[in-house]
């Protein structure tokens, strides 16, 4: 080994030697030797590099994207808040100043902390903010995960969780979603009986779960983190904001993570705030944690006109609150006419989009929508196959949406 790894240094002092003579030598063509030489050394170089074969093997995590054609199609796939952000963030964004780009944020992430910390009552020491939920993540999983240790999740949940515990050459343990006539729900007492035999490093839950739409109540939370002490609990609220229980939940926030020391809830602005394209994402945990995930933050935190427009759309209450009404009273209304004149089925959500069930008829469904100027989500990746994902538009696409729908004319044959 010591041999070996003397030659490769030998030869990297070889090489910047070749580099050096190659370049000073005031030639403007260097000779046939000499690019031969250096190109050796480069192919030795590259040799060198060594790459971790578990990551070196996976497929690269690529979000859903379709033509440049498809513009002027109706986005009801990538579950945006469609009914849009509040004014006010816009009004924020044109009257960025250039002191605002010209200079490093003035103590990381601070200002936007701050704001998080008197919206939902939680110290600024719980909470951890990022380039989007999706790097909270990343730096979670990073952050506590070594090769071999085992992750409880959904099987029927966002494929980049398994992406996640690839890249980190983590052990995955799924666990299904159960569903009933009228909606999915966590089968509570499943996920402590694997949680006690599997003893995972990590508990991933989404509420409410994507792409099913459903809660977990705090009750069912409280009695998973209370029978799981021995593992992290990873509470993914992506969607939290779009049901009337939200605001009750967050009340009860502050107690929550007081009386667990091994919660993490991670949130976004992507979806309630209508704010994806910014990637802005917070955790929020214990202080011992939130140090500890500091150590790998971002070293400046986020774009400062990025925090401004956070911090004014956390202050937009009555806009986004009259906003969760349109979506609820759009998403309801179309799941029970769905249910009362296609012949499908539309399932029950608490979040901006729904599960339609379209038995055999979910591709050509699918197409037929896309034909119809509709972009919509085939759920096969996340093995409910019969099944398409809607986003919730404003009450005229969902209408229009619905008359596309009834006019295929092919009522459920599987179930």
């Amino acid at each position: 080994m010591r041999s070996t790894e003397g030659g490769r240094l030998r030869n990297a002092a070889q090489f910047s030697l070749c580099i050096n003579r190659l370049f000073s030598s005031g030639q403007k063509h260097p000779t046939q030797n000499q690019l031969f030489t250096y190109l050796g050394n480069i192919s030795m170089i590259l040799a060198m590099v060594s790459f971790k074969k578990h990551i070196a093997e996976l497929e690269p995590y690529l979000p859903p994207s379709h033509r440049t054609s498809d513009r002027k199609k109706k986005r009801l796939y990538m579950n945006e808040n469609l009914f849009g952000c509040a004014p006010a963030v816009i009004s924020v964004l044109k009257n960025i100043g250039p002191d605002e780009i010209l200079y490093y944020p003035a103590g990381g992430s601070a200002a936007l902390k701050e704001a998080i910390s008197s919206s939902i009552l939680v110290g600024t020491d719980r909470v951890v903010v990022g380039s989007g939920e999706s790097e909270i993540l990343k730096q979670i999983f990073h952050a506590f995960l070594s090769a071999g240790d085992k992750v409880l999740l959904c099987k029927h949940s966002w494929s980049y969780f398994p992406h996640l515990c690839k890249i980190n050459n983590a052990k995955i343990v799924n666990f299904s979603m159960r569903m009933d006539e009228r909606h999915f729900f966590f089968d509570v007492e499943h996920i402590i009986k694997e949680s006690k035999k599997h003893v995972p490093k990590l508990i991933v839950l989404v509420s409410p779960n994507m792409p099913t739409g459903n809660l977990l109540a705090r009750s069912a939370l409280e009695k998973i983190l209370r029978s799981s002490k021995r593992s992290l609990v990873l509470l993914d609220e992506a969607y939290f904001g779009f049901s009337e229980n939200d605001s009750r939940a967050d009340a009860e926030l502050q107690k929550l993570l007081a009386r667990h020391d091994n919660l993490i809830i991670c949130r976004t602005f992507s979806k309630y705030y209508g704010l994806a394209s910014l990637r802005i994402g917070y955790a929020l945990c214990s202080r011992k944690i939130a140090e500890y995930l500091e150590k790998s933050s971002p070293l400046f935190g986020i774009p400062f006109p990025v925090q401004l427009a956070a911090i004014r759309a956390l202050k937009s209450k009555a806009y986004y609150h009259n906003l969760r009404r349109a979506v609820v009273a759009s998403r309801d209304t179309f799941i029970r006419e769905v249910n009362s004149t296609t012949g499908y089925k539309a399932y029950a959500s608490d979040a901006n989009f729904m599960l339609l069930r379209a038995g055999k008829d979910a591709p050509a469904l699918e197409r037929h929508l896309y034909e119809g100027g509709f972009i919509v989500r085939n759920c096969a990746p996340y093995d409910l196959h019969d099944f398409i994902r809607i986003t919730v538009a404003p009450a005229d696409v969902m209408k229009a949406l619905l008359r596309a729908i009834r006019n295929f004319r092919r009522p459920l044959k599987s179930a």
